[in-house]
Parts: structure tokens; sequence; C-alpha cells
């Protein structure tokens, strides 16, 4: 099929560079690349044996059309897309809060697909949350799953209110999550060692736990009571995050993320 990706922002560029390495998918597939910068555009395009455009004027007519820029950018962008996208051609969106309904009413006379990948698509381990227009074809989802399935693992939605508030976790959990290694990171700055070693273990630390919990059957709660002790070290430990109430500010945290989705809608 013939692809355009209009915006090269990260989690496109993430995604696409887990594409481009399968040989198949870029036999199988032709890429264009566009953004106003040109620069990533065009790194982007030589990693798909692709070709760059100076302008989406100058889009030869597509099969697909990836929408990967700033949802911030959104109003003034489809001014200009809305020109240059024929009808009939699958529109594949990657904006943060901007749900399929709102696509449909921009274009009537296109089936849509909306996807929030996340990060780590970068290293094959991704998390692609999906939902799509009544009238998207079943050939469009099987390239969908072609394509995004190369470099993770895809889950359908029922509603764009449930894939904006999963986002809070799926794409937000990254950073979540390297926040609280940084956090641990900065806990051993009053140590002796290294700043190499203080990464060292905390990379090891996050890997050696995440192999624990996929080879495991006891879930999070066992593999978290079999490494506590009553009154243990610990135990100490999370007894302070409780008293702290980390789920709690966890749980706001989705909320703000969801919350932040919604007012993008509306942009």
């Amino acid at each position: 099929m013939k692809i355009a990706l209009l915006g090269c922002g990260n989690l496109i560029t993430s995604i696409f560079e887990g594409v481009a390495k399968h040989d198949m998918l870029l036999k199988e597939n032709t890429f264009s690349t566009y953004t106003p910068s040109m620069t990533r555009a065009q790194n982007l395009a030589d990693i798909l044996q692709g070709k760059h455009v100076l302008s989406p004027e100058s889009l030869e007519s597509k099969d697909i059309y990836i929408l990967g820029f700033k949802p911030q950018s959104y109003t003034a962008a489809m001014e200009q897309y809305k020109k240059i996208i024929p009808s009939g051609a699958q529109i594949w969106s990657v904006l943060a809060g901007i749900n399929v309904d709102r696509l449909s009413k921009d274009f009537p006379d296109n089936p849509i697909l909306r996807i929030m990948p996340n990060i780590c698509s970068k290293v094959g381990q991704g998390i692609n949350l999906y939902i799509h227009s009544k009238d998207f074809p079943e050939r469009g989802l099987e390239k969908f799953h072609q394509l995004f399935g190369a470099v993770g693992n895809s889950y359908l939605m029922n509603s764009d209110d449930e894939l904006d508030f999963i986002t809070g976790v799926s794409g937000c959990g990254p950073a979540l999550i390297y926040n609280f290694l940084e956090t641990l990171e900065k806990s051993l700055e009053t140590t002796s060692l290294s700043k190499d070693d203080r990464k060292s273990i905390v990379i090891n630390l996050a890997i050696g736990s995440i192999d624990l919990l996929a080879n495991s059957s006891e879930g999070l709660e066992g593999l978290r009571r079999s490494v506590t002790s009553n009154k243990g070290v610990t135990h100490e430990a999370l007894e302070t995050y409780r008293e702290r109430k980390l789920e709690g500010i966890t749980l706001d945290a989705m909320k703000a993320a969801y919350k932040r989705s919604l007012e993008l809608r509306s942009q």
C-alpha cells in the first residue's frame, strides 16, 4: 500500500523505525513523509527507503494517510490536509485527544482509525490502543495489525473515552516509570557509587523486576508480598508510600491525564 506520514514526531518515528527492521514490510508498502521542518521527514524517509516531500500538495494520491503531528496543531493542519486527502482514502490518527467523531466530521468521506501507541514501540514492546469508524475496511485493519503488530501489541477499545483514560497508563506510563526510577537513582547520590554505577543498579533493578513479573504466576501483589517480610526493611519503605498515599497520587495523575485528553478535543 501507498502510505503518507503527515508529521514525524517521536511516536511516529519510534513506530516506523521498528517497522523498517522488517524487510517484508518495506517491500509490501511505499512510504512518503512530510513535516514543515523537513529534517525529521527526510530522516524517516531514508530509514523507510521512501521519499520526503516539501509540501503536502506535492504528495501523490495515497491509500493511507497517517496523522502524526502535535494535536495542538490540528485545526490549522486540517485546513491544509482536507485539500489533499482524496475521498475513500484511509485516515489513521495518532493524535492525543482527537476522537473518531471529530475526525469523521472533518473527513466525512474517509474511514477513520484512531491509534494511541506508546514510545516502547521503539524496542518492539509497544502498546497500541485503537478504535475505528464503522465504515473502516477489514483490509485496513489487517494492514494496521501488520504494521503496528511489528512493534507491539494492539488492544481494541470500546469507546474514545475508554481509549483516552487508558492512555494515562499506556501512553504516559513510560514517563511515570522513568520518573520513579529517577527518584531511586537520586536517592543513591549520597553514596560513594559513581554515576554509571547508580544508573546500572537502577536499570538492572527495572529489568530484573519486570522479568520476574513476566515469568511469574504470582502477579504484582504476590511478588510484592514475596519481597516484603513483616516489620522488615521493605515493609517500612512500603509503609512510607502508604502514609504518603502513593496510590491516591497515582489515581490523581491518571485523572489529570484524562482531563488533558478531553481538553485537547476542543482545541
